[in-house]
């Protein structure tokens, strides 16, 4: 091997083939980390929680084959998109609930497929159909297209927004398909062929794991195989007919097995729109997401949208309009494809990649996520425009540089917006205020920044967007206005300790979103409230029947069992809980109660004492300890917890500290009784006290 053409490192040669990509795919990875490096910081967001945190099946403690069986299933333990969720059971294997790992991963999956997207752009601009006209600035174009796509902030929502790793590695193994697709069609040797088509087979079933729209690789590979290798001719398209086939049955098939269809137009019964309202409005919203692309400034961008349900074909007009659009531009692709053949595989690639998502299924009419894919070859005729601009006037080097800093500033600003809505999602405050002042007439989203404010503390902020997503009435889903009336309910119990109101919004809760555990969990706090113990009893026996390994459920139950002194069933109950794994600490807090309750003082006393090392400043924890073991005349025992008492009383009178401590008497395991224990405090104070 002569040493002119490779590059050596002592003993080792890099071909020049490979030294000619490394520059590239190393100044892609500059301008990544430069754009996303703060979203590393991001925290969990919307969706993230019931689909990680919540999701027990991806908490892996180890990396046995029955662990890793069992994470690849979904919340609702169904096996639905099994690589991604067995992707975020190794990150909570190595990282636990930090996500920064999960942000690594993200970051890392985004980074490889810009990559193979660069590749892939490369080979095709070397293709023989269109190496005469673009092979010398192949580098160029494919260089210029893969930044466009990889920093422009409409990607950000794939990328920093967790659980849409899903469309991300979806997209990875979707552009490694078609790489490899490419490298064995061009391959002249059979067991290059081979080894690429089984690469891409592979590459394929992984991405449909992931998600369901990788369905659509057929139908991408063979608009490729038509328009860039073979070109669009009448003896193409009728030799194509079979293939076209093939691929339509398989599409075909995936959607018989992966897709409920009795249940498909049922999911319009939920939705704000019929299936003819959706399609009528998808074309405006296609057109919607290339003004993104194009133009991605920040007050345009969100996480959920406010959109205008198109309820006719002139209302509004864009919608014949846009309808007009994308048919004029499928018309174009076919009847200008011999001759512009990049320019119409772009158009029908970013079409047909949106078709999944944005057609029949009742989903939710918009989200920028789901532009990851359709877009990969939406710069390609851009970055063409640009080099060939640059080209033509190759004479004017000023124009030229002048060109040149305009697509730097471009990029700068992109990288500049992509870095202000990472710095969004690592604060669930910033990001739902902003999304509300986007979005004001969604429901939702006040409904999501009333949360926010809530678990802050922030009650009357929370109480006045529970309100305004109230008066504003509009949801995506109905189950959502099930949520905001269990959000309330959840105010007015907590808050302002109002179980009229609490019951009231909990019943309504249920009408709405009947297959949402919270809402069951407030309906029985509200009948617990009315002191309806049997109904409560009924209503939790049925939920944790649904809900058999929700812990918050069975605890509720528990406590029930407890408060109609049935302490045996409580203590049954729990410990097969414990037995199951769910929430320990505070379980043995109400299997300690139910033993106080039994007699069995030294038993209750052990259970209090674990609980206690997780809750240390529980007032009715503590207060129950001090007459447990006031009743085992463990006197220094009592003691000693009567002084962390004191310690966290402060200015206030033991009577009003007391006092404040039995307001919340309907949640308490322990029933707390002034009479009993002001006498047992003032005697362990008076043995203190010099």
């Amino acid at each position: 091997m002569e040493k002119t053409g490779d590059f050596y490192l002592g003993k080792i040669t890099v071909p020049a083939r490979i030294r000619a990509y490394l520059a590239p795919l190393a100044l892609i990875f500059v301008l990544l980390i430069a754009v996303y490096a703060n979203s590393f910081y991001g925290t969990w967001i919307f969706d993230d929680t019931p689909n990680i945190l919540e999701n027990k099946h991806v908490h892996v403690e180890s990396l046995d084959f029955e662990s890793l069986k069992n994470s690849i299933y979904n919340l609702n333990g169904r096996v639905n998109r099994p690589l991604a969720f067995l992707s975020f059971g190794l990150n909570y294997y190595f990282g636990k609930t930090d996500p920064s790992g999960y942000h690594l991963v993200n970051f890392a999956i985004h980074f490889l497929t810009t990559c193979f997207l660069f590749l892939l752009i490369t080979k095709t601009l070397n293709l023989p159909l269109l190496r005469g006209a673009y092979s010398r600035h192949a580098y160029s174009i494919a260089l210029m297209a893969a930044v466009f796509w990889a920093i422009n902030p409409v990607q950000v929502t794939a990328v920093t927004y967790l659980v849409q790793r899903m469309a991300s590695m979806a997209g990875l193994f979707y552009v490694m398909c078609m790489y490899f697709y490419v490298l064995g069609r061009l391959s002249d040797k059979l067991k290059k062929q081979i080894a690429f088509f089984v690469g891409a087979l592979l590459c394929a079933l992984l991405g449909f794991a992931t998600k369901q729209n990788a369905a659509m690789l057929p139908v991408s590979i063979f608009l490729y195989d038509l328009f860039l290798i073979q070109g669009v001719s009448r003896h193409t398209l009728k030799k194509n007919l079979v293939v076209a086939g093939v691929c339509l049955v398989v599409i075909a098939v995936l959607g018989a097995v992966y897709t409920d269809f009795s249940s498909l137009l049922a999911g319009y019964e939920n939705r704000p729109f019929t299936l003819g309202e959706r399609l009528l409005t998808q074309p405006r919203i296609l057109f919607f997401y290339v003004s993104q692309l194009l133009y991605p400034m920040d007050s345009r961008l969100t996480l959920v949208h406010e959109v205008q349900v198109s309820t006719g074909l002139f209302d509004p007009v864009t919608t014949f309009l846009s309808i007009a659009g994308i048919a004029g531009a499928v018309c174009f692709a076919f009847v200008r494809g011999a001759r512009y053949p990049l320019l119409c595989f772009s158009i029908l690639f970013f079409l047909v990649n949106h078709a999944i998502e944005g057609t029949i299924i009742p989903l939710e009419l918009i989200y920028e996520h789901r532009n990851y894919v359709p877009s990969f070859f939406f710069f390609v005729p851009v970055a063409v425009f640009i080099v060939y601009v640059m080209r033509y006037f190759s004479y004017r080097k000023t124009l030229q540089a002048a060109i040149a800093m305009v697509v730097v500033i471009v990029w700068v600003g992109q990288g500049h917006t992509v870095y202000m809505r990472n710095q969004r999602f690592s604060d669930p405050l910033l990001l739902w205020s902003d999304n509300a002042n986007k979005a004001p007439g969604v429901s939702r989203v006040h409904t999501n920044l009333g949360n926010v404010y809530f678990d802050r503390k922030l009650y009357a902020r929370a109480h006045e967007c529970y309100m305004q997503a109230k008066k504003v009435d509009y949801h995506h889903n109905i189950f959502n206005k099930g949520v905001l009336h269990q959000n309330l309910s959840k105010y007015y119990f907590h808050i302002e300790s109002n179980t009229e109101k609490a019951l009231y919004h909990a019943e309504l809760a249920m009408e709405f979103s009947p297959g949402n555990w919270r809402v069951w969990y407030y309906l029985i706090l509200g009948e617990l409230g009315h002191g309806d113990l049997m109904l409560a009893k009924e209503l939790a026996s049925a939920a944790c029947e649904k809900w058999p390994e929700n812990e918050h459920l069975r605890y509720l139950k528990g406590l029930i069992l407890l408060k109609q002194k049935k302490y045996h069933e409580c203590v049954e109950i729990i410990s097969n809980a414990l037995n199951m794994g769910l929430g320990p600490e505070r379980f043995y807090k109400i299997l300690g109660i139910a033993c106080f309750y039994e007699g069995k003082f030294v038993k209750a006393s052990r259970f209090l004492d674990m609980a206690y090392k997780k809750f240390s400043e529980d007032v009715e924890l503590m207060l129950a300890m001090v007459e447990i073991y006031q009743n085992m005349e463990d006197y220094a025992a009592r003691d000693r917890i009567v002084q962390n008492l004191l310690c966290e009383k402060e200015e206030l009178s033991w009577e009003e500290y007391i006092r404040r401590a039995t307001e919340n008497n309907l949640l308490n395991t322990y029933e707390i009784r002034p009479s009993k224990l002001l006498p047992i405090i003032r005697e362990s104070m008076c043995k203190v006290t010099p």
